[in-house]
C-alpha cells in the first residue's frame, strides 16, 4: 500500500514539473511577445516622430483666446437670431429663387407676373423678421469653435436663404420704385448693404464671399436707383452718408482667416471622420488611409503646416494691396518672406511650406475656397462704384449740369477718388437669360423654370438694347 501511495506521488510531482516547464515555454514565447510588441510600437514612434523632423512648431499665430472672447455675440445682440427665423419662413417657391440671384438685377416691378407678386407678398413675414435684424451691431452664424471645417457644408442651407432674401428685398425695392417711392428703395436697399456685412462677421472665406455676392448684386440695382431723377439730393447724400458708414462694418481679412484657423483646429481634433470621408467611402480604403495618416503623424503634422500658413496670412492680408509681398506660390496662396514681418513667417521658405502641405492630410482637408484678396478688392471696388455715383448725381442735382470730369467731384461730399474705383460696376448688357421674369403669357406651372423658355423669349431684343449700361457713372 506503501508502494502505490509513493508512486501516485511520485506521478504527480512528475506532472507538476512538465506543466511547469511547458508554462515557462510560454511565458519565454510570451515575454518575447511583448518585447517585439514593444519594440515595434517604440520604432513605429520614433519613426512618426522623424517623420516630420525638420517641420517647425511656432504654435498658435495670434492670440487666441482674445479672439475667442471678442468674437462671441449674445443671442440678442446676434442679427443670425432673427435671420435664421427668416429663413424658416420663407415658402418653397421662393426658396428656390436662391440658386440664380444674378437674374434679379435687371428685373423691375412691372415685369412680374401676378403669380410671382402674390409669391412675394406671402413671403412679407420672413423679409419682417429679416428686417428687426439688419440694424443690430453684431452678427455671427456659427459661434467660435461650435463647429469645425464642416460649416461650411452646413452654410450651404443660409446661402440658399440668404440669397432669397436678397431677391425678395429687390423686388420689393422696385416695387417702391414703380410707385415713385425712392426714399423707401433706399431703405430696403441700406438693409441689403448691411446685411452684407453681417454675412462675413467673423465667418469663413465662404460666408464673406455670400456677403461680398449679395453686396455686389445690389450695387448693381443701387447704380441704377442712383441715376433716376426722381431721386432728390437729400435722398442722395443720405444714401451716400449710410453707404461710407456702412463700409466700416466689413471685417478685417484676419479676422476671417483666425475663423478659419480655429475650424481647422476643430476638424484636427477628429481627423478619422475626415480620413473616412475622403477614403472613397470604403472600408479597405478607409483602413489602409488610417494607417497611412497615422505613419505620417496626423493630426500634427496638419496642426504645424496650419500653424505656418496661416501665420504667413496674417502678415500681409490686411496691408493695402500695393504693400504686400507679392505671391511666391499661388495655390496654397503663400507670400514671400519679409524681413519685417513676425519671425513665424520666417522659419521656412515657401517652398518648403509647400512641400510639408502636400504632404499633409490639411492638403484634403482645407484651402481656403475663394482668395481674400480677390474677395476684398471686389468689395472696395463696388462700394468706390456706388460712392462716386451718389457724388455724380448729387453734383447734377445741385449745380444741373453732368461734372466735366471725375476729378470735379471732389468736394465736401467726396473728398478724394476713391484708389479702387474702376468705373461703373453695372454690366454692360442685360443678360439674354433670364430666369426670374417671364412672359406674360406663360402658364403659373412654369413660373419659377425661366430656363424652359425659349432663349429668344426671354429676353426681346429691343429690351436687351435699351438696357445696355454705359461705363462713365452719369449712365443710369
Amino acid at each position: 500500500m506503501n508502494k502505490n501511495r509513493l508512486s501516485r506521488v511520485l506521478r504527480a510531482c512528475r506532472g507538476s514539473v512538465a506543466a511547469v516547464k511547458i508554462s515557462r515555454k510560454w511565458i519565454i514565447i510570451g515575454a518575447f511577445g511583448l518585447f517585439l510588441l514593444g519594440g515595434a510600437a517604440i520604432g513605429v514612434e520614433v519613426y512618426r516622430r522623424a517623420s516630420i523632423e525638420g517641420l517647425p512648431d511656432v504654435g498658435d499665430p495670434f492670440d487666441v483666446a482674445e479672439f475667442r472672447a471678442r468674437s462671441s455675440v449674445p443671442d440678442e445682440m446676434n442679427a443670425y437670431t432673427h435671420y435664421r427665423r427668416a429663413f424658416r419662413l420663407l415658402s418653397r417657391e421662393a426658396y428656390a429663387w436662391g440658386s440664380n440671384p444674378e437674374n434679379t438685377v435687371w428685373v423691375n416691378w412691372r415685369e412680374l407676373s401676378p403669380k410671382l407678386r402674390e409669391v412675394i407678398e406671402s413671403n412679407r413675414p420672413a423679409l419682417d423678421a429679416w428686417l428687426r435684424g439688419v440694424d443690430l451691431p453684431d452678427s455671427i452664424c456659427f459661434q467660435p469653435l461650435e463647429v469645425g471645417l464642416e460649416r461650411d457644408e452646413q452654410f450651404v442651407s443660409t446661402a440658399f436663404a440668404m440669397r432669397t432674401i436678397m431677391i425678395l428685398a429687390h423686388m420689393q425695392a422696385g416695387r417702391c420704385e414703380t410707385d415713385g417711392n425712392p426714399v423707401d428703395a433706399w431703405k430696403w436697399y441700406r438693409a441689403l448693404l448691411r446685411s452684407s456685412r453681417h454675412l462675413g462677421s467673423m465667418g469663413t472665406s465662404l460666408e464673406r464671399y455670400l456677403g461680398t455676392e449679395i453686396f455686389r448684386y445690389t450695387c448693381f440695382r443701387i447704380e441704377r436707383w442712383a441715376a433716376d431723377p426722381r431721386v432728390d439730393a437729400a435722398t442722395l447724400r443720405t444714401a451716400l452718408d449710410d453707404a461710407k458708414a456702412i463700409r466700416s462694418l466689413t471685417v478685417s481679412n484676419s479676422d476671417i482667416m483666425k475663423t478659419e484657423y480655429l475650424a481647422i483646429m476643430k476638424s484636427l481634433d477628429d481627423p478619422e471622420s475626415w480620413i473616412k470621408k475622403f477614403s472613397r467611402l470604403d472600408a479597405t480604403w478607409y483602413t489602409g488611409d488610417s494607417i497611412y495618416w497615422f505613419m505620417k503623424n496626423e493630426p500634427e503634422r496638419s496642426r504645424r503646416v496650419a500653424r505656418l500658413l496661416v501665420a504667413n496670412h496674417l502678415a500681409q492680408v490686411d496691408l493695402p494691396a500695393r504693400s504686400r509681398s507679392r505671391p511666391a506660390i499661388k495655390l496654397p496662396a503663400i507670400y514671400r518672406t519679409d524681413p519685417t514681418r513676425p519671425a513665424a513667417t520666417r522659419v521656412l521658405p515657401p517652398p518648403e511650406i509647400v512641400r510639408w502641405f502636400q504632404s499633409a492630410l490639411l492638403e484634403r482637408l482645407w484651402i481656403p475656397q475663394f482668395s481674400l484678396s480677390v474677395i476684398d478688392q471686389s468689395d472696395r471696388a463696388h462700394h468706390a462704384a456706388i460712392v462716386v455715383k451718389f457724388a455724380w448725381e448729387l453734383f447734377k442735382r445741385e449745380r444741373g449740369r453732368e461734372p466735366n470730369s471725375i476729378e470735379e467731384l471732389i468736394g465736401k461730399d467726396l473728398r478724394e477718388i476713391p484708389e479702387d474705383y474702376k468705373g461703373s460696376s453695372l454690366p454692360r448688357r442685360r443678360p439674354r437669360y433670364n430666369g426670374f421674369a417671364y412672359p406674360r403669357n406663360a402658364s403659373s406651372s412654369r413660373a419659377f423654370r425661366g430656363s424652359d423658355l425659349p432663349n429668344d423669349s426671354r429676353t426681346p431684343k429691343k429690351e436687351v438694347e435699351a438696357n445696355d449700361g454705359a461705363v462713365n457713372p452719369a449712365s443710369g
